[in-house]
């Protein structure tokens, strides 16, 4: 049959016309689907957090993946990487480790969340005075002060919505700690015994706003540590470095809040593990990892694994989980690349990870 172009029926020119930008429709609503979907962002659970709880990763779960024949990568880790994912998640003070366990307690009552003093089920747990990782606190450090006039006095403080810096005596010394979250503490004292590392406070018995001042250190000592990418932080930890995650907020508008901000050490993790927890529901779903390459992509949007104190605690997690409460104005967790919003940092100088005293096991 011929179809003219003055009758009622279609041209030819116009089927052909139809049946192209359909096509080309269907495509582009198809692709825009598929990109949505890669890009949408998860909904916070806890405030920005989008995981209020550790994800499935654990050391041993890298074991078959460890060979020392190869250089640093996505794929693999070397036999001191797995000694230093050992020995920073069994840290432990007194029979207590830093984790998960008080995360519930907090999202349910925020800052009105009181710590028991002598059974503490994490170290460096948020809203409470900790010892800081001090000689003189080692068989203490980390747990909360036990001092209820002290612990009073932090709550009360938070309560009237000032800085939780505070100003106390401690062991016969005047010292400065925050009540809120502990995340610089805890890297200083990881650091140390894990890496043989000093990150510690300059000025003697100051932890407030340690997590900026490191930060500072680290970017301006360039003899010592190099500033890089998220990816390649992940594949410095799979080489046995330590690494770090930092975010410094400046406020000059605010000074009694100035010179904030929050630090984590990155664990080493590797693509087919990252795989394995994409089953479980407190790791990022997309993008999907199937390679090398797709996970590197996932990285550069919620970053490496990392252990933190904070206002949450985790043992294991994905950094732009730990540090959703410092994305800025305009930028969002899962969606905005995790280099534009936290720095990474890489010590150049190798340590041994031996740490007196750790319990068996992963």
């Amino acid at each position: 049959m011929v179809l003219h172009a003055t009758s009622n029926a279609w041209s030819t020119r116009a089927v052909l016309g139809w049946i192209v930008g359909a096509a080309l429709v269907f495509s582009t609503v198809a692709s825009t689907q598929v990109h949505a979907a890669a890009l949408t962002a998860p909904v916070p659970v806890y405030k920005s957090y989008i995981y209020m709880a550790d994800d499935a990763f654990n050391c041993a779960r890298l074991t078959p993946y460890v060979d020392n024949t190869r250089t640093s990568n996505l794929g693999t880790i070397n036999e001191r990487a797995l000694r230093n994912c050992r020995a920073i998640t069994r840290l432990q003070v007194s029979g207590v480790r830093l984790t998960d366990d008080y995360n519930p307690t907090v999202v349910a009552e925020g800052k009105n969340a009181r710590i028991s003093l002598h059974q503490p089920v994490t170290l460096f747990a948020p809203f409470a005075l900790t010892y800081d990782p001090d000689p003189q606190w080692r068989d203490r450090l980390g747990w909360p002060v036990r001092s209820r006039t002290l612990q009073q006095q932090g709550y009360d403080t938070v309560q009237a919505g000032r800085p939780s810096c505070m100003l106390f005596d401690l062991g016969g010394a005047s010292r400065l700690s925050p009540y809120t979250s502990h995340c610089s503490a805890y890297v200083a004292w990881v650091a140390d015994r894990v890496f043989a590392v000093n990150l510690y406070p300059t000025a003697l018995n100051d932890y407030c706003h340690l997590a900026a001042e490191q930060r500072d250190r680290m970017l301006a000592d360039t003899a010592n540590w190099t500033q890089m990418s998220a990816v390649d932080a992940q594949i410095a930890a799979n080489g046995g470095a330590l690494v770090v995650a930092a975010r410094k907020v400046s406020d000059p508008n605010r000074p009694a809040h100035n010179q904030n901000g929050h630090i984590a050490i990155v664990l080493p993790n590797v693509t087919a593990v990252a795989a394995m927890l994409q089953d479980g529901t407190t790791y990022p779903a997309h993008p999907l990892v199937q390679s090398d390459a797709t996970f590197a992509e996932l990285i550069r949007v919620f970053g490496p694994e990392i252990a933190q104190a904070g206002g949450l605690n985790f043992a294991h997690t994905v950094a732009a989980n730990g540090f959703s409460g410092y994305y800025p104005a305009g930028t969002t967790v899962g969606i905005t690349p995790i280099d534009d919003v936290i720095e990474f940092f890489t010590y150049k100088h190798s340590a041994p990870a031996t740490v007196i005293g750790l319990p068996p096991g992963d």
